[in-house]
């Protein structure tokens, strides 16, 4: 019973980082004038995906990678090892309790 527990959190976090890897893709096709404004499947990724990256968006502005004058978004990379991090302690944890 276990086992199907921790491949279904193995199976949640693994969506979680194909929508991340989605967002980086329309991202730039949006980059290459690619109308997204009208797609339903786009605008699902986005909102799915925003709920996690405002909040350390928010951090990243006031730390010093941060600021009015950020080139790069880091948000999405330091979501995506937040994600190894907290996909690891629940699996180490539900571990323990076989």
């Amino acid at each position: 019973m276990f086992q199907n527990i921790i491949e279904a959190v193995r199976m949640f976090f693994l969506f979680l980082r194909i929508l991340l890897i989605a967002r980086i893709i329309l991202s730039w096709l949006s980059l290459f004038s690619m109308d997204l404004r009208n797609s339903k499947i786009a605008y699902l990724i986005f909102n799915l995906t925003e709920s996690l990256l405002s909040p350390i968006r928010r951090v990243l502005m006031k730390s010093p990678l941060g600021g009015p004058g950020m080139m790069i978004d880091f948000s999405v990379l330091i979501l995506f090892f937040l994600i190894q991090i907290v996909e690891s302690i629940v699996i180490s944890l539900l571990h323990g309790f076989m």
